[in-house]
């Protein structure tokens, strides 16, 4: 695709752009809602400002990022075809040589053609976010983990926070039960979230399959508000 078809203008220039916003946030496999209605407040929160990027004219996606541009905190297009030359007529738009995009580990599609051509990649935790019912956060997102990006055989049974859990992985899948074994690891609460929800779990001597955790815990910037 030339970079001429591609163009960019601030995002509620374009064409029933809440509506198109509200929608594609839907496809993706991990979202926080969000609302027609919520979305022009959304969209310039926390000091962020949304671009449209049109091809032919046609809406096609939006980038969000800071006021500079450089730092993308939310990239979302329609088609991944449109990736490389939507970022190549982006660095000529906004006359800079680097710019940095946040993207979720579970968007594989994406992480993978953004490594064909990045110079650097980062993994980093999202944020710390406050677990109450970790049966439910862990059955959410293993089994994101997995239909994603796939997760080892295997089970592992812990007190968390005193929250009994058994976590069986296998060729169907992941299950996630509401009991523990005798032998069941203990943790208190800032344990078992590190070892949850950030990379600090790997400095702890658990016995636990080490692709599981960090769990892909993630929100967009402007969710967060």
């Amino acid at each position: 695709m030339a970079c001429e078809k591609i163009r960019f203008c601030p995002y509620f220039d374009a064409g029933n752009a809440a509506a198109f916003a509200e929608k594609l946030n839907k496809t993706r496999k991990s979202y926080v809602e969000r609302t027609e209605q919520e979305i022009p407040l959304l969209f310039h929160s926390l000091k962020q400002k949304a671009t449209a990027v049109l091809v032919d004219e046609k809406l096609t996606g939006y980038i969000i990022s800071d006021n500079s541009g450089t730092n993308i905190s939310e990239f979302a297009l329609t088609s991944f075809s449109d990736i490389k030359p939507v970022i190549k007529a982006y660095f000529h738009f906004i006359q800079c040589e680097r710019i940095s995009i946040c993207v979720p580990d579970y968007e594989k599609k994406l992480n993978a053609v953004l490594a064909e051509f990045s110079e650097q990649c980062l993994i980093s935790s999202d944020c710390m976010y406050n677990i109450f019912d970790y049966a439910n956060v862990l059955e959410a997102y293993l089994k994101l983990k997995y239909e994603s990006v796939g997760l080892s055989v295997g089970e592992f049974s812990a007190i968390l926070d005193k929250q009994a859990v058994t976590i069986e992985v296998n060729k169907a899948g992941v299950k996630v039960r509401r009991t523990a074994s005798s032998n069941a690891v203990r943790l208190d609460k800032m344990q078992a979230q590190a070892l949850l929800i950030s990379e600090y779990g790997h400095f702890h001597d658990i016995a636990v399959n080490p692709d599981w955790f960090p769990l892909p815990l993630f929100w967009y910037t402007v969710d967060k508000i």
